[in-house]
């Protein structure tokens, strides 16, 4: 993982944790999760290139992913992570906003997908 990689999942993990006392997993849930819950992982990298050569800025497309038992308390859980995104450490904009109903399990999901900017640090 790049130092950038780390520093904005550090920032990220720090930003959220507040929101679900905690419940906040990296890539996959828990086996038998306590809800409401957030799960986050990385969608993708873009590197960003010039005619100069290559450039240390990064855009990282994390999706964050709430899980909870009521419609309502899913969408109020995203409008908050959707503030705190307004304030983060790092630049970003918003991608997309995906809600869902697991009928196996009987819980809510909303998905969000942020564009976070970086650089890289020269080494």
């Amino acid at each position: 993982m790049s130092s950038a990689r780390y520093d904005v999942d550090v920032a990220m993990v720090a930003a959220l944790r507040g929101l679900v006392g905690g419940r906040l997993y990296p890539g996959i849930l828990v086996d038998d999760p306590v809800y409401p819950c957030i799960r986050y992982s990385l969608a993708g990298t873009r590197f960003h290139n010039t005619l100069c050569g290559q450039s240390t800025l990064m855009a990282f497309r994390n999706r964050v992913q709430v899980y909870a038992r009521t419609r309502k308390e899913a969408s109020q859980i995203a409008l908050s992570i959707k503030s705190i995104m307004r304030g983060f450490a790092y630049e970003n904009t918003p991608e997309s906003d995906v809600t869902a109903f697991e009928p196996d399990t009987k819980i809510y999901s909303q998905s969000l997908d942020f564009n976070i900017w970086a650089r890289e640090a020269v080494a």
